[in-house]
């Protein structure tokens, strides 16, 4: 049993002059919590939908160990965007938000860049993003 201890040791040594002559030697801040964002997740049923109709996204976060959800903001892509009140919540889970686009006279399709900002009580930021394809319907004449 003393010899497994003996060549345990000499392993861990070994690691360790590895991870000096790397540069790793804050391996345990390396890999240990740190300072990243909370986790952000922005959903919806379709990535197309008609001008004029409602389209529902769904917003989902995550704090990191220790953290808290301070706020979240959506971004539509067309100038407009949704922030509720301020909020101290470790996670979101599947929150509604709606919107309706239009489109410029004489534009058929348009394709806009949705994002879901969430900041932490750290600063620390998450995000994510969806493409949506908008697109005029056929009128009746």
């Amino acid at each position: 049993m003393g010899r497994g201890i003996s060549i345990l040791r000499g392993l861990g040594i070994a690691l360790f002059m590895v991870g000096s002559i790397l540069g790793l030697s804050g391996c345990v801040q390396l890999f240990g919590p740190s300072e990243v964002g909370p986790i952000a997740v922005l959903e919806a049923y379709t990535i197309s939908v008609a001008a004029g109709e409602p389209m529902e996204f769904y917003v989902s976060a995550q704090a990191r160990e220790g953290r808290k959800i301070e706020f979240y903001w959506v971004s539509f892509g067309d100038g407009e965007s949704f922030r509720p009140e301020p909020m101290a919540v470790v996670s979101i889970e599947r929150e509604e938000v709606t919107h309706t686009y239009s489109l410029p006279e004489g534009v058929f399709e348009k394709t806009y860049y949705v994002t879901l900002y969430v900041y932490d009580d750290a600063g620390n930021k998450g995000k994510d993003s969806l493409e949506i394809t908008v697109w005029r319907p056929e009128t009746e004449e």
